[in-house]
């Protein structure tokens, strides 16, 4: 799996939308970040039919082809002036998070299609009352709709004994990089307690990483490490025209236009390093299934491929 946070309301113009998705498909992104979803309530705390709007279209766009990551929960807009109770609040909200789960699988999506995003980082800032509302928040989704899959990319002061609360209760662990090297024993038994592990790295200065020792390189780490995905900030946040990235734009990997995309050598040598990571799982799954001594030697030499590629990656806080 391979996601670089696509703002798809930002981009308003279908054309160009649709160039920026077919884009990204094409260099093998397949986890795509979307707004959420607001049930309108009646007086009495019935819940209507929600507005789906750009939400749905790019479901249906994208239904087959990736991984969806609900941004927030779930909103609720209640009648102009209502103030209902805390309680009417909460079992309403309750009600709209199984909702959503039925207005996925109407468009055609399981569970295992989509997770909630509910909080960029959680625990950047370490414990604080922040962290604690998103721990509540994680608890009252399950208590809702067990089934409902949560993904959460801690950073910063997000060490083991802050994740404890949530250890079994995340779906998908997509850490910030430098957390699985600082203390890959405790976090480590976290973050692989989730089917799906990923990675992710924010370096500001985007334009001036290697393509070959970043952007490729990264799916080798991924696979080194055990992960089944990873991925980076941003596919595009700043005008990078401007010709000089000491003063200018620092993220993005493509350049953007009216009409769509202009590629980067960044762009394609991370496309290059996702397929690497395909062909080193499908060798790897083959020599599993063979029992000859070729394929022995032919797993043993996928292993010391990977030490190759990643010497030197345990000593370092980020690829970057």
């Amino acid at each position: 799996r391979h996601c670089n946070w696509l703002n798809f309301p930002a981009l308003r113009d279908e054309i160009q939308r649709e160039a920026v998705i077919q884009d990204a498909l094409d260099h093998v992104n397949n986890v795509f970040v979307i707004t959420a979803l607001t049930f309108p309530v009646n007086a009495t705390g019935e819940l209507g039919a929600p507005d789906g709007g750009l939400h749905d279209a790019l479901v249906r766009r994208l239904h087959g082809k990736a991984v969806f990551l609900v941004s927030g929960s779930v909103g609720l807009r209640w009648p102009a002036g209502a103030e209902p109770d805390p309680g009417a609040q909460r079992r309403a909200w309750a009600e709209a998070i199984r909702r959503y789960a039925f207005h996925m699988r109407e468009l055609g999506c399981d569970y295992v299609d989509w997770a909630f995003y509910l909080q960029d980082e959680p625990g950047l800032n370490g414990p604080d009352a922040y962290y604690d509302a998103y721990v509540d928040l994680v608890k009252r989704v399950k208590a809702a709709d067990p089934r409902a899959r949560i993904y959460a990319n801690p950073a910063g002061g997000a060490r083991a004994g802050l994740l404890q609360p949530i250890k079994d209760l995340i779906d998908i662990w997509s850490p910030d990089l430098h957390l699985v090297r600082e203390d890959p024993e405790k976090l480590g038994e976290i973050f692989r307690r989730a089917k799906d592990y990923w990675h992710y790295e924010a370096p500001a200065d985007q334009r001036n990483l290697d393509p070959l020792g970043f952007y490729r390189v990264k799916p080798w780490v991924a696979f080194q490490l055990g992960m089944n995905g990873g991925g980076y900030w941003v596919y595009h946040y700043q005008n990078l025209w401007l010709p000089d990235p000491a003063v200018a734009a620092e993220y993005g990997v493509v350049y953007l236009t009216g009409k769509g995309p202009v590629t980067t050598k960044r762009w394609e040598a991370s496309r290059d390093g996702i397929e690497d990571y395909e062909l080193l799982s499908m060798l790897r799954e083959s020599a599993k299934r063979s029992k000859s001594p070729a394929a022995r030697n032919a797993a043993a030499l996928i292993d010391e491929a990977v030490a190759f590629v990643t010497r030197g990656q345990d000593r370092v806080s980020d690829i970057s």
